[in-house]
């Protein structure tokens, strides 16, 4: 009780909304996240008369080098010999305005030189429970930054990329596996070696050879399962403008994918994402599988799929980079 009287929650999510609610670019909008957050700290701080407080984060180091900020050492040193790395994606707590704070000696961060394996072992080591410990990580910013959205354009990226001929290709090496590919019309942030890349997702799909005639939904079999890890490397690497891989693992017959319009940052995608996140989580502790895949992230993606049998279409998430499931029907 002598804690719960000093912790106020403030909850400023018209604020964030409002800000968010025309912007489609991954990068524009983390930064807002990040910024705004620090301007709502501060004006409650303010209101309380903290002005002499320190902020605690818990930045862990992947967010220092995925932001691009300067290299340092495990120990926190800056390391001259090393360039700075390229920029993967701005973290909420590596804005200018917490870099500013950090410089004036006003930010508390513990964990900023461990990775997320050794933060575990931190956990363990403190003796906390393993429903903690196994927690999997869940951005700061909230499903906000796993909420794909669009400007009602199909984006730069499917209109420089020759879509018929990168399907073509995606095609080749999915056949071999027995799957067919379809390039998406949206864009999502990736990683090629150590740089950003913002381009294509392809989603694969079983060839009718390989699934029976009454079958409304793929079950994968392990040598399968391995043929898609298999194919999808192929793809990133040989296929120009394809990032990454989702499975399709229900409806079967998708002979067309397009662009949701109006997918904007609002409270029912919001609400829907979170209802995805949460039939996710209760799949793997139910399978015994979520001590054992250390993130599984759900993206919703402004995407309707089309199939052959029924002109009902489907609203799609993809959890993580190699699968997907439909949530509902529109």
């Amino acid at each position: 009780h002598g804690v719960s009287s000093n912790v106020h929650f403030v909850d400023a999510s018209a604020e964030f909304l409002q800000g968010l609610s025309e912007e489609w670019q991954p990068e524009k909008k983390r930064k807002f996240i990040g910024e705004k957050f620090i301007q709502v700290y501060e004006r409650e701080a303010n209101k309380r008369n903290l002005q002499n407080c320190l902020m605690a984060q818990g930045t862990i180091y992947p967010d220092t080098i995925e932001t691009g900020a300067a290299p340092t050492t495990k120990e926190g040193k800056g390391d001259s010999s090393s360039a700075a790395p390229d920029t993967i994606k701005t973290h909420h707590n590596r804005v200018s305005l917490v870099m500013e704070m950090i410089a004036a000696g006003k930010v508390i961060e513990p964990l900023a030189d461990l990775y997320k394996v050794e933060v575990r072992q931190l956990g363990r080591m403190l003796g906390l429970p393993d429903s903690l410990v196994e927690r999997h990580p869940f951005p700061g910013p909230g499903l906000a930054v796993r909420l794909l959205c669009t400007n009602n354009e199909l984006p730069q990226q499917y209109k420089k990329c020759d879509v018929d001929t990168s399907a073509m290709q995606a095609n080749t090496i999915g056949s071999q596996y027995g799957l067919s590919a379809v390039v998406l019309p949206v864009a999502s942030v990736g990683c090629k070696g150590d740089a950003r890349c913002y381009e294509l997702p392809v989603m694969l799909s079983p060839l009718p050879s390989t699934t029976s005639e009454d079958s409304t939904q793929w079950a994968l079999s392990e040598a399968q399962q391995k043929a898609a890890h298999i194919c999808t490397s192929e793809i990133v690497k040989l296929v120009p403008h394809i990032n990454r891989c989702i499975l399709l693992l229900g409806p079967l017959g998708v002979n067309r994918v397009t662009l949701k319009k109006n997918a904007h940052m609002t409270q029912d995608r919001l609400a829907l994402l979170r209802k995805a996140d949460y039939k996710l989580t209760k799949i793997l502790l139910k399978h015994s599988l979520y001590s054992t895949i250390w993130q599984c992230p759900v993206v919703l993606v402004p995407v309707t799929l089309h199939t052959s049998a029924s002109e009902q279409p489907q609203t799609g998430v993809w959890s993580h980079s190699t699968t997907g499931m439909p949530e509902h029907h529109a």
